[in-house]
Parts: C-alpha cells; structure tokens; sequence
C-alpha cells in the first residue's frame, strides 16, 4: 500500500516534470521562429532613433523608409495586408519602447500624408 502509494507520487512528480519541460520547450521555439529572428536582425541592422514626439506632421516617416521597411520584411508579408504588417512586425518591434513606429526609426516632419486601406495587400 505504501510502496503504491510512492509509485504513484513518483509517477506524478515525473508527469509534471516532463510537462514542465514539454511547456519550456516550446516556449522557447516560440522565441526563435524566422520571424523573431528577422525583427531582431532589424533593431540591430536600423539605426534606432528611439525619439519620443507628439502626434502629427512630425511623427511621420518618410515613403523611402517605407519601401525599405517592407523590402525588408518581404519574405514574410508577401501578399499580406498592413493589418498583418502591423501586429506581427511593428507592434512587437515597437511594444518594448512603447514608442511609434516612426518614433522608433526616426521620425519625419512631412508635407503630404498618404494611406491606404489597410485590408489591401501592402504591396499595392
């Protein structure tokens, strides 16, 4: 009864060690896919200008920053639309600072403002 009773805890103790290891691992998958890897190639290849400013003509980047941005990230967007852009690249690239985009790579005070709809493929 005893011995059953040691099997059993031994059993459990074991099923939660091989599950935390189980959870772990692939936590850490998480953390090393091509896309995580490419946004950290980026905060290190970019020069970062981490530049708080208010909202408006100056918290803006320039459309050749844009282009270089996607050309950038282009394996990954292909036929994506910006909703995609945006909370896979730019909101985890950003959210550490807590900064815009445009803060984050340096922003540009601009004369004209375009956009799109965003459910469009970027690449029109």
């Amino acid at each position: 009864s005893q011995l059953n009773w040691c099997l059993e805890l031994l059993a459990c103790g074991l099923g939660l060690c091989t599950g935390a290891l189980a959870f772990a691992w692939r936590f850490r998958q998480g953390e090393s896919t091509k896309m995580v890897k490419r946004r950290r190639q980026f905060l290190k290849a970019w020069p970062l200008a981490l530049e708080k400013c208010c909202r408006g003509p100056d918290r803006s980047i320039t459309a050749g920053k844009l282009q270089d941005f996607l050309r950038y990230f282009e394996s990954f967007i292909r036929e994506r639309s910006m909703y995609y852009v945006c909370s896979n690249i730019v909101k985890p690239l950003t959210q550490p600072y807590q900064l815009s985009f445009a803060e984050l790579i340096g922003p540009t005070e601009i004369q004209w403002f375009v956009s799109h709809y965003w459910g469009m493929s970027v690449r029109h």
